[in-house]
């Protein structure tokens, strides 16, 4: 399968005309090249925004590669969290069995607002600690906290070119 330019288009990618021709050329690029090329214009091209279009070409072309995806990414999230929330954990079920309903999705979201809240509590605590700290301290926290951002994306791009393989 071939990425191109008007593919980008048509999921109205936030790049002009002329550079996504420049990117993706006339012929298009694969899921892999998407993910890994950093020549020209590509060095500028922020990991999040080829997980966007890898993800919309999924979900377009391979709904079952699309819900595995989605799965994978709630099991890495799940996994950084002691004694997940149940209703959180039939997410992935549902999303592998292609069963999602809106009573899955109501019972995830109360889950995930409920996580959310004590994450806040956590991270108001967190701050006031590191304000105690020097700025120095400051800066290596957020240096691992964009490394961790993007050891995720990268993780998120390896999954959607492996599900795009031969489609």
């Amino acid at each position: 399968m071939l990425i191109t330019a008007k593919m980008n288009r048509e999921f109205e990618a936030c790049y002009a005309d002329e550079l996504l021709a420049e990117l993706y050329g006339t012929e298009g690029r694969t899921p892999d090249e998407v993910a890994t090329i950093h020549d020209g214009q590509w060095a500028y091209v922020r990991l999040s925004h080829r997980v966007w279009i890898l993800q919309r070409v999924l979900l377009r072309f391979y709904r079952p590669g699309w819900l595995e995806w989605l799965a994978r990414l709630t099991e890495r999230s799940l996994a950084r969290v002691p004694n997940p929330d149940p209703r959180s954990v039939a997410v992935v079920t549902a999303l592998r069995d292609d069963a999602v309903t809106q009573e899955i999705v109501a019972d995830a979201r109360a889950a995930a607002a409920a996580y959310a809240a004590l994450a806040a509590r956590a991270a108001a605590a967190d701050a006031a600690a590191l304000a105690a700290d020097s700025a120095d301290s400051a800066a290596i926290h957020a240096d691992a906290a964009s490394e961790a951002d993007h050891a995720e994306r990268r993780s998120q791009l390896k999954d959607l070119v492996e599900l795009l393989k031969g489609k």
